[in-house]
């Protein structure tokens, strides 16, 4: 269980028998048809952060140790204040292979991984919050 840093909100992951897992944010499943990570973070005690398996069909994707069990990953957002979470994918250009995220201003930076983070070198820039339709 995660918990923001105020203890307004909180991140629960379980693992089922077939050891996927799933996670709730406030109650709030996120995506069940993805492969979870067993635990994210929490960004400036709005945004849960979580990794998740990759597209089985990216050019990089292949069987990897861990957890996810796959060398390519995404990364999911749930914003608590809109109650919306978005699954950010790589495209076949891009090989996600540790990816984390980083807010700056009202600027989501997503990284490949850490060398790309600690370089600041953004794999993608994109709203923080998505414009409304």
């Amino acid at each position: 269980m995660e918990f923001t840093s105020d203890d307004r909100h909180r991140a629960v992951h379980l693992k089922d028998k077939t050891e996927k897992v799933g996670v709730w944010v406030d109650g709030v499943p996120l995506p069940e048809d993805a492969w979870l990570d067993v635990s994210g973070y929490w960004v400036d005690d709005r945004f849960y952060v979580v990794q998740a398996a990759g597209p089985e069909d990216h050019p990089e994707q292949e069987l990897a140790m861990g957890h996810l069990g796959c060398r390519v990953l995404a990364v999911v957002i749930h914003d608590v204040q809109q109650a919306t979470t978005r699954m950010i994918v790589p495209d076949a250009t891009e090989t996600w292979t540790d990816p984390c995220v980083r807010l700056d201003g009202g600027t989501w930076r997503l990284y490949a991984d850490g060398a790309t983070a600690e370089a600041g070198r953004p794999a993608r820039l994109f709203p923080a919050v998505p414009p409304s339709v």
